[in-house]
C-alpha cells in the first residue's frame, strides 16, 4: 500500500448544485472533511459518512447529476478508509460516476490503475478528461502530477523521464504534496547534482512528503554518497514514522539494534508490525513465542 499512501490525491467533485439545500448542505460538509484528508493524508475512520452518503444516493434520482457526484464521493471514502478491500471496491463506484459524466472519477480511475502499477490503463482514464476540467489550478496540478509519475516510472527512461522533469518543474510551485520536488530531486540525486537534490528534498519534506522523509533516512543511514549519519538518519525516518510509514519503523528499530537498546528495538519492531511491515511481522512473532509462559 505505499504507493498508495504516498502518491494518491483523490478528486472530489468541485460544483455541487442540489435541489435539496438540506441536502446539499450535508454534501458540502462530507465533501470538506473528505477534502482535507486527501490534503492531509489522513484515513477516514467514521463509516458513518459512507453510510449517509448510501443513503443520499438512495434519495436521489437516478441519471441526475447530482447522483453521480455523490457516487464518485463515495467511492472516494472507500479509498479514504485506506483498506485493501475498500479501495477494490471503489471501482465500481468511480466507473458509475464516470458514466454519468463526473471526470473527477476519470481522474481518480487513472489515480487507482497508476496505484496497480497498470500505466497504460491509468494514461487511458487520464485521456477522457477534458482540457476545460484541468483549466482549474487544483485539477490541472492532480492531471499533471500523476502523468509526470507515469512517465517517469515507465517507459524510456531517457526520453520519459526528461519529459516528466519538464512537468514537475512546471508545477512544482502549485504542488503542495511535495511529489514535484521529490521527484525533481531523485532525477538531480541520479545526476550526481547531491547538493541541489538535497535542497530539493528538504523542499519537499517541508510539504509532509513521506518519500522524501524516507530518501534522506536511507541516504545517511547507509552513508554511500554521504557521511553515515545514524543521528540525521533517526531524524527523517521518524518524521516518515509519524505518518504511520512501516519501514520507518523498521528502520528504527534496526538502528536501535545498533546501539544496543534492546527495549526500543523491541518497540520499534512491535510498531512496524502494528504498520503491517512483514519482516517485523516475523520477527514480532518468534519474540512473543519466546516470552516466558
Amino acid at each position: 500500500m505505499n504507493r498508495f499512501l504516498l502518491f494518491l490525491f483523490f478528486s472530489l467533485c468541485s460544483n455541487f448544485s442540489f435541489s435539496n439545500p438540506s441536502l446539499e448542505g450535508d454534501v458540502e460538509k462530507i465533501k470538506a472533511h473528505l477534502d482535507g484528508l486527501v490534503k492531509g493524508g489522513g484515513k477516514l475512520s467514521d463509516e458513518r459518512i459512507q453510510l449517509r452518503l448510501k443513503e443520499m444516493a438512495s434519495s436521489l434520482e437516478v441519471g441526475t447529476r447530482e447522483y453521480y457526484d455523490v457516487f464518485n464521493l463515495i467511492g472516494v471514502s472507500y479509498l479514504l478508509s485506506k483498506d485493501e478491500s475498500m479501495v477494490i471496491k471503489s471501482e465500481s463506484f468511480f466507473k458509475i460516476a464516470l458514466e454519468g459524466g463526473v471526470e473527477a472519477a476519470a481522474q481518480n480511475l487513472a489515480e487507482l490503475e497508476f496505484y496497480r502499477d497498470r500505466y497504460k490503463e491509468s494514461l487511458y482514464y487520464l485521456s477522457l478528461i477534458s482540457n476545460d476540467y484541468i483549466k482549474g489550478e487544483r485539477n490541472r496540478v492532480r492531471y499533471y502530477r500523476l502523468k509526470g509519475q507515469i512517465l517517469f516510472l515507465s517507459g524510456e527512461v531517457s526520453v520519459n523521464r526528461h519529459k516528466a522533469v519538464d512537468i514537475f518543474e512546471d508545477i512544482e510551485g502549485l504542488d503542495e504534496s511535495g511529489i514535484s520536488s521529490y521527484f525533481i530531486g531523485f532525477d538531480l540525486f541520479y545526476k550526481g547534482e547531491l547538493n541541489l537534490a538535497l535542497e530539493k528534498f528538504n523542499s519537499s519534506i517541508s510539504l509532509g512528503n513521506e518519500s522524501s522523509m524516507m530518501f534522506l533516512g536511507d541516504l545517511y543511514y547507509q552513508g554511500e554518497y554521504v557521511e553515515r549519519n545514524i543521528g540525521k538518519a533517526s531524524e527523517y525516518y521518524e518524521m516518515a514514522y509519524s505518518l504511520d510509514n512501516a519501514r520507518a519503523a523498521f528502520n528504527l528499530a534496526m538502528i536501535y539494534r545498533e546501539k544496543q537498546d534492546i527495549e526500543k528495538l523491541k518497540d520499534y519492531i512491535r510498531r512496524a508490525a502494528e504498520l503491517g511491515h512483514e519482516k517485523a511481522l516475523h520477527i514480532f512473532e518468534k519474540i512473543q513465542q519466546s516470552k516466558p509462559r
